[in-house]
């Protein structure tokens, strides 16, 4: 008699699969199919379906797990040896798994992470100017990593070895103001938590990295005699730029392309939706002073359509290649009336060896006087000649909702009212005398003369005729 074949400690069991047709597979089959487990318990063998939360297993590294969590109970030997191999066995499937997964759907590669942001939904609704400016960090960032020797495909292989010397480089080497490096972290983290799904990120690399304290970089207010020198120097449309820079406290792109659709000059007043809160739809009103008026009567009647500045308003939206010659353009003007611009000690210094200009090595250029002074001058010359601070907040455009909660607007009479407060008398010569037309007469309301004057002038001969006929009768009747 043929001696039995002695069993096996119990163990693991074996993981099979079995196809819709109910035919039994490898567990390692490509073909699809639900895994199965088959072991050996007290003599008897037992076959199960693995199932979790009453869903098939379909996946072998799952499946693993399943198996490990049905059979370690009831391991023999040394379990620990045992758990081990498993364990690196099953680490190996999930790696398969993830090669063969990048092999049939790849993960985003780096070369077309742009382009996938930007055709996001879930993205920012940024503006055009902000997308260049996001771009440039994008490129920054990658140029980075070029130059550290790694050459990544995918978005995915960027870790935290990577994004925190890079923001490092920014802050130690670059120098970048605390301003800048938020700036940068903010996109940065925003851009891959966009692509996560894409890039299949386990975590945003970018997260754990802390914001730097941000010193403020404000430009300084211009004293009065600044003022008078800056305006009274210039000439054609920089004076103007000039003259509504100081009389608006409007941003430098809002008085490049001021229309003259935005002013009203019988009623002396500016009313515009400032670019930089345009999403709010929340316009501004602000008060012509006598300065400004003057300055603006002195362009011709038929030349009041479209821009004000057609010339500083084309070079502005030319933000590629001649926006920068503006601000050029006005540092320049400041510097030649003896004004100091930037932080003394900063921005570029060059020497030259011969004919050759040679830049030195020098820290970034700290502006301290720029068009942007002009309205920090405006709130100031407000501020001093006693405007409410929360006029002042909405006539700038500001949106802290402490400084605004009793004013929700700023109506016509205020802020021409208000805008006297630039009406300096060290200013008044700004204005060349020989252009300046006579000052309009305050607008007052139409006497009950005029305005029956003015409806009898829409009425047709036949209309006016019976009003006559009835009136010598001695009867009133409107027109019919």
């Amino acid at each position: 008699m043929a001696q039995k074949k002695p069993r096996g400690k119990r163990g693991l069991g074996t993981l099979y699969k079995r196809d819709a047709e109910g035919n039994d597979l490898p567990a390692t089959s490509k073909k699809k199919g639900n895994f199965w487990l088959k072991y050996t318990e007290n003599g008897k063998r037992v076959r199960i379906p693995l199932e979790i939360n009453d869903i098939p297993v379909q996946d072998i590294a799952t499946a693993r797990t399943e198996q490990l969590r049905i059979r370690a109970p009831y391991l023999t030997g040394d379990k620990i040896e045992v758990l081990k191999r498993v364990k690196a066995e099953l680490t190996e499937l999930e790696a398969q798994e993830e090669v063969q997964l990048d092999q049939a759907n790849p993960p985003l590669k780096i070369a077309d992470a742009w382009n996938e942001y930007i055709g996001s939904a879930n993205r920012p609704n940024s503006g055009p100017p902000t997308l260049k400016v996001y771009l440039s960090h994008w490129n920054t960032f990658c140029s980075w990593l070029k130059q550290q020797g790694k050459e990544y495909t995918y978005l995915r292989e960027i870790t935290e070895a990577d994004t925190g010397p890079f923001m490092a480089y920014l802050r130690d080497t670059r120098k970048v103001t605390g301003n800048t490096y938020n700036k940068y972290l903010q996109f940065l983290r925003t851009f891959c938590t966009v692509l996560a799904r894409q890039a299949r990120f386990e975590n945003n690399p970018f997260n754990d990295i802390k914001r730097l304290p941000q010193v403020p970089n404000s430009r300084r207010e211009l004293t009065v005699d600044e003022l008078h020198k800056i305006l009274s120097t210039a000439e054609g449309d920089l004076k103007m730029l000039l003259l509504l820079g100081t009389c608006t406290g409007l941003r430098l792109g809002d008085c490049c392309t001021l229309l003259w659709e935005e002013i009203d000059l019988t009623a002396r007043i500016i009313r515009r939706i400032p670019r930089k809160t345009q999403r709010s739809k929340k316009s501004v009103v602000i008060g012509i002073p006598n300065i400004l008026y003057q300055g603006l009567m002195t362009i011709p009647e038929n030349q009041r359509t479209g821009f004000v500045l057609p010339k500083i308003a084309e070079l502005y939206e030319d933000r590629d290649n001649k926006q920068s010659e503006i601000s050029r353009m006005i540092q320049a003007h400041f510097r030649s009336c003896g004004i100091v611009t930037h932080e003394p000690g900063t921005g570029a210094k060059y020497h030259y060896e011969g004919k050759k200009k040679v830049y030195e090595k020098t820290s970034r250029a700290i502006v301290r006087v720029g068009f942007h002074s002009l309205r920090h001058t405006w709130v100031s010359l407000h501020a001093m000649s006693g405007t409410p601070q929360a006029i002042i907040q909405n006539s700038v455009g500001h949106t802290n909702p402490a400084m605004t909660a009793h004013y929700t607007h700023t109506s016509v009479e205020a802020a021409r009212r208000i805008s006297s407060a630039l009406d300096l008398p060290q200013l008044a010569d700004v204005i060349d005398a020989e252009i300046v037309v006579e000052e309009a007469e305050e607008v007052s309301a139409p006497s009950q003369r005029e305005q029956l004057l003015q409806a009898l002038e829409e009425l047709s001969a036949e209309e006016i005729q019976k009003i006559m006929t009835l009136v010598s009768k001695g009867k009133e009747s409107p027109v019919q």
